[in-house]
């Protein structure tokens, strides 16, 4: 070939893919209409509409779970619609959550003359949640999106007044999306072309490529977060699902499923995803606080708050061990150095140190209203008589005399000045060489008001 015939070639190679990614990007951001249909019969849904402060009209599909339960708003992936969130709401519904499933704009029966990637779709994402505080308000909120709905849910972070958010397949950058999905197609050679799909963003969705970073937003939940991830996934990789993780803010847990591609989690790791997932939603929902609020019951006072939260991480952590908890609080030990500089790394707020360092240690009572089903108080004075004696061939005997495998002391609970941050000494004894103790930090979430766990810090174990 010579240098005259090679120069049309490159430029009608540039022209045909340029045509390419037109098509591409116009298949991707087209409206996907469907006929939804009525709910189905065991879901005892009702279909809603309401209006996006878009001005679009939302459809979707409204269960209603136990009072004081919570409910939880589900929002499909990119092109899909409300059925594909019927197994969830299905899972949820029987959990006793209430549940509400959208289309959102351009998908389903909702209206819309794009597919945003999730920009446009933020305002059906409040404008839902608000729907959900105007038919619900004493529920604890929860938001569910995968792919593209947990992209719209981190564009509207900065507003969104909910417990907890979970996160699938969410990515976290566009440029990052999109050259992924065009690896997948084309290989190596398919990145490049990046820019010629992106090229179309700004004249078609009215905002710049670069304004398009979940991973810029997850940090202004004021929530606990919950992502997820597939460990094989090449749409969304485990390396982007990682950078959205690192970037929220406490409290966040990251689930990378193994083996997992970008199918629907749900299907295919069913056991393990609502294990994990009604877990997740059970330890950060406040389905008691808001309920006692709207009834006029008095609200958990944040010391035994505390102490039901760590209680519950402790029996959620040892699975099948009998822990009986000590009635009164322990001291609350000095923080060494090298465990400062770790709670720092871990970015434990100054304040809450400073606190640790000047507050007194107080003898405590712990209510038995925080104690899971089956589980009971032991004297403390009981458990220093046992430790002062000092002799693991006595465990046995203590253990069957405090009826439990073993026995979890907790100290004073420290509070950061605003008291949204607070920390606890923690000894969890099982026997002769069984046991760990350290400390752990904890947050109130927003606005419910719910203590959850961000991070523990061992000290010892056996």
């Amino acid at each position: 070939m010579t240098r005259r015939s090679i120069i049309p070639a490159i430029l009608a190679a540039f022209f045909l893919a340029a045509v390419g990614s037109g098509v591409a990007g116009w298949q991707l951001s087209r409206p996907v209409p469907a006929s939804i249909g009525k709910p189905p019969s065991d879901l005892n849904a009702t279909s809603v509409v309401f209006r996006s402060e878009s001005g679009l009209p939302i459809h979707g599909w409204l269960t209603r779970g136990a009072p004081g339960r919570g409910a939880v708003l589900l929002l499909p992936g990119i092109r899909a619609n409300r059925l594909s969130m019927v197994d969830r709401a299905r899972l949820f519904h029987a959990a006793g959550y209430s549940t509400l499933a959208i289309d959102l704009q351009a998908t389903g029966e909702s209206p819309g003359d794009r597919v945003t990637f999730g920009w446009r779709e933020r305002f059906d994402v409040l404008a839902a949640v608000e729907y959900l505080k105007q038919e619900m308000p004493a529920e604890p909120r929860a938001v569910l999106g995968i792919s593209l709905g947990g992209a719209a849910t981190l564009f509207a972070a900065s507003h969104l007044d909910v417990d907890a958010v979970i996160l699938e397949a969410v990515y976290p950058a566009l440029d990052a999306a999109v050259a992924n999905r065009l690896r997948i197609r084309l290989g190596s050679i398919g990145p490049p072309f990046a820019p010629l799909l992106l090229a179309q963003v700004r004249p078609t969705v009215g905002v710049w490529p670069s304004e398009l970073r979940p991973v810029d937003r997850i940090g202004q939940l004021r929530c606990a977060v919950l992502v997820i991830g597939g460990s094989r996934d090449q749409h969304t990789t485990a390396i982007d699902t990682h950078r959205l993780y690192e970037a929220a803010r406490a409290p966040k847990e990251l689930w990378m499923i193994e083996g997992a591609d970008h199918g629907d989690f749900l299907r295919t790791r069913r056991q393990d995803y609502e294990r994990r997932v009604l877990d997740f939603l059970s330890r950060v929902l406040p389905s008691d606080r808001r309920a006692a609020r709207q009834s006029g019951t008095p609200v958990q006072s944040d010391t035994q708050a505390v102490y039901a939260a760590v209680i519950a991480l402790s029996f959620h952590a040892v699975p099948g061990t009998r822990f009986a908890v000590v009635d009164r609080s322990i001291a609350m030990s000095a923080i060494s150095d090298r465990m400062e500089q770790e709670m720092k790394a871990a970015r434990v707020p100054d304040a809450l140190l400073d606190a640790v360092r000047r507050g007194r240690a107080a003898d405590q009572p712990i209510d038995s209203s925080v104690l899971p089903a089956g589980t009971r108080l032991v004297a403390k004075s009981q458990v220093d008589l046992f430790f002062a004696v000092g002799d693991p061939n006595k465990w046995p005997q203590f253990q069957r005399d405090i009826g439990a495998d073993g026995v979890l002391s907790l100290s004073v609970v420290t509070f950061g000045p605003d008291r949204v941050d607070a920390i606890i000494r923690y000894d969890a004894h099982c026997g002769g060489l069984c046991g760990e103790g350290g400390y752990i930090w904890l947050r109130r979430t927003e606005p419910s008001g719910r203590w959850v766990v961000v991070k523990s810090f061992a000290t010892w174990f056996s």
